[in-house]
């Protein structure tokens, strides 16, 4: 379940906990291409999800356990890897204005948005 629909984020917001393989995130597969550990179980994701002006935020954490080596000693230990983030995304860039009123043309990217195309949110 990495897949929101977006009509599926009602005004009182949509709560999802499920688990996903660590594979299916291309950050966490290249730590293991790149010999930084080994994941041993799935990720367990939380997420709240908003409609705000047409945008959809979503918060939430995301926890995998991870077989890591000691850089002092190099013995492998069990840790849990935690992470808290928060996306806002959106259809099409909002249209944004300088103090003279003119247009500036500026991507969702640089406002620190992710565009959709479609009718689902992409979560990895």
């Amino acid at each position: 379940m990495l897949v929101i629909a977006w009509d599926a984020v009602k005004e009182s917001g949509l709560t999802l906990d499920f688990q996903a393989d660590a594979a299916d995130f291309l950050e966490l597969q290249l730590l293991v291409d790149n010999g930084e550990g080994q994941f041993t179980g799935p990720v367990d994701i939380q997420l709240h999800a908003v409609p705000v002006s047409g945008m959809i935020e979503v918060s939430g954490t995301a926890e995998v356990p991870i077989q890591i080596s000691c850089t002092r000693c190099l013995q492998e230990f069990d840790t849990p890897l935690r992470a808290r983030f928060e996306l806002t995304f959106v259809r099409e860039a909002p249209l944004v204005h300088d103090e003279a009123d003119e247009e500036i043309e500026l991507s969702a990217d640089d406002l620190g948005l992710i565009e959709v195309t479609g009718d689902e949110i992409d979560l990895r």
